[in-house]
C-alpha cells in the first residue's frame, strides 16, 4: 500500500472574497482543503475569516513612497513599471519560503497586479490558471459588452504570451474553464497551445433552499398571492450586468403585478416602480439562501457571462432561472428543466418569455429539477476530485519532462 503524497497548492487570486471570481475561487479553495491538499491563498485584501493560511501581495512602503513624491509628475510615467517589479520581488520571495507544489492562479486584473507575476510563478512550480473571464487572452472581460481593451494592454497581453512562447519558464502553464463557451474561446486564443480542461464551480452541500416559501417570503415582507422574480448582482446598473435590460423589464406594464426583488448596488432606487424592492449589498448566506427560496425564479439578464455564481446558487435552493443563452448559462439552464433561456440576447426575447413563463406558472414545477442539476453539476466533492486529479497529472507530467 503506497501512501498518496500530499501536495502543497499556492492560490493566487487578486481578492480573497470580493467580487464573483473571488467566491469561485475561494469556494474551489475551500472544496480542496477537504481533500488531501495544503492550501495557503495569495490575495490583495487576505481575509480575516478565512480557514486558509493567508498571505497577502501589495506595494511595499518604498513603492507607496515613490508614488507619494512623483505621482503627478514627469516622473509619474515610470511608476507601473516599478510597481510591477516592486510586486514580482515580494512574490518570488514568499514563493521561496513556502515551495509549492503547484500554483493556481485566479484574477490578477482587479488589483491592478501585473501578468509578470505568473512568469514568476512559473520559476517555482507549474501553473493552472482558472478563467473568470477573457482577460488573460482578450484583455478585457469579455468579447462583447465590455471595457474597450486599451491598446497599450494589448501590446502587454501580447509581449506576455510572447515571452512565454520564447523562454520556457521550466514549468508548464494550463488552464482551467469553468463553462464550455470559455474552454472554446480559450482554446482559439492564446491558450492553444497549453491546453484548457473544463470544471465547473462547486456549491456547498450546505447552500440550499432555506426552509418554507411562504415562510420566507413572511420574512422579507413580500406578498403571498402574486409573483416574485429576484435579480442579483454587484452592480445592477452596469451594461455588462444587463442594467439597462433591467430597466425595461421592471417598467414594463405587463409586470405591474410581479413583486421584483433586487440585490445589488444601483443609483436609481428611488425612481423605481413601487413594485420593486432593492435590498442593497446581501452578503449573509442565510439571507441569501432565504432570498432565493422566497422567489419563483431568478432572473439574470446578463447579456454575456461565464458560470455565473447567482445562477448556481439559486439552482441549489431549488430555484429555476430565466437567462439569455449566452456564455455558459446553455451549461446550466436547461429549457423547461432547470429554467428557461430566451430566443436570443434582446430585451424584447427575454421580456417575451418571462411573460410566457408567468402566464404558465412553469415556474411551480421545475424546483425539484433545479436542486437536482445543481447537485449533480456543481458538487463539492466531485469539483474537488476533479481539481486534485488534475493538479496531479500536471505536477506528475513535469516530473517525467525533467
Amino acid at each position: 500500500h503506497q501512501t498518496k503524497v500530499i501536495l502543497k497548492i499556492g492560490i493566487l487570486s487578486d481578492f480573497a472574497k470580493k467580487g464573483g471570481a473571488a467566491t469561485a475561487a475561494d469556494r474551489i479553495a475551500g472544496c480542496l482543503c477537504q481533500t488531501d491538499i495544503e492550501i495557503f491563498r495569495v490575495s490583495s485584501d487576505g481575509s480575516s475569516d478565512s480557514t486558509l493560511e493567508e498571505e497577502t501581495l501589495m506595494p511595499s512602503r518604498k513603492y507607496q513612497l515613490l508614488e507619494l513624491c512623483f505621482a503627478g509628475t514627469v516622473w509619474g510615467k515610470y511608476l507601473p513599471n516599478r510597481r510591477a517589479k516592486d510586486l514580482c520581488k515580494q512574490f518570488d520571495k514568499l514563493l521561496k519560503r513556502r515551495k509549492p507544489d503547484l500554483i493556481n492562479v485566479h484574477n490578477l486584473h482587479g488589483s491592478d497586479w501585473p501578468m509578470e507575476l505568473v512568469e514568476v510563478a512559473l520559476k517555482h512550480a507549474p501553473v493552472c490558471w482558472t478563467l473568470h473571464d477573457c482577460s488573460t487572452f482578450l484583455g478585457t472581460f469579455y468579447p462583447s459588452n465590455s471595457p474597450r481593451i486599451l491598446s497599450h494592454s494589448k501590446a502587454n497581453l501580447r509581449r506576455f504570451w510572447g515571452r512565454l512562447s520564447k523562454k520556457p519558464m521550466g514549468n508548464s502553464i494550463s488552464a482551467v474553464a469553468p463553462s464550455k463557451w470559455m474552454r472554446e474561446e480559450a482554446n482559439a486564443s492564446y491558450w492553444a497551445k497549453h491546453g484548457t480542461t473544463l470544471i465547473p464551480y462547486p456549491i456547498s452541500s450546505d447552500f440550499k433552499n432555506s426552509g418554507c416559501p411562504r415562510a420566507s417570503r413572511q420574512a422579507l415582507g413580500l406578498e403571498q398571492d402574486k409573483p416574485i422574480v429576484l435579480i442579483i448582482s454587484g452592480n445592477l446598473d452596469e451594461e455588462r450586468k444587463g442594467g439597462p435590460i433591467v430597466r425595461q423589464l421592471i417598467c414594463h406594464k405587463k409586470f405591474r403585478g410581479v413583486q421584483f426583488v433586487m440585490v445589488g448596488q444601483t443609483q436609481e432606487a428611488n425612481g423605481l416602480p413601487e413594485n420593486v424592492r432593492v435590498l442593497g449589498f446581501v452578503r449573509d448566506q442565510f439571507l441569501l439562501r432565504i432570498m432565493y427560496t422566497a422567489a419563483d425564479f431568478l432572473l439574470h439578464p446578463a447579456p454575456v457571462d461565464n458560470l455565473p455564481n447567482t445562477v448556481i446558487e439559486s439552482l441549489s435552493c431549488g430555484t429555476p432561472v430565466l437567462a439569455f443563452p449566452v456564455g455558459g448559462l446553455p451549461d446550466m439552464v436547461i429549457p423547461n428543466e432547470t429554467g428557461w433561456l430566451a430566443g436570443d440576447t434582446s430585451a424584447s426575447s427575454l421580456i417575451e418569455r418571462m411573460e410566457s413563463v408567468l402566464a404558465q406558472k412553469s415556474y411551480q414545477d421545475l424546483s425539484a429539477n433545479a436542486q437536482r442539476a445543481a447537485a449533480t453539476f456543481f458538487d463539492e466533492r466531485k469539483i474537488a476530485n476533479l481539481y486534485q486529479a488534475q493538479f496531479r497529472k500536471i505536477i506528475e507530467e513535469g516530473k517525467t519532462k525533467q
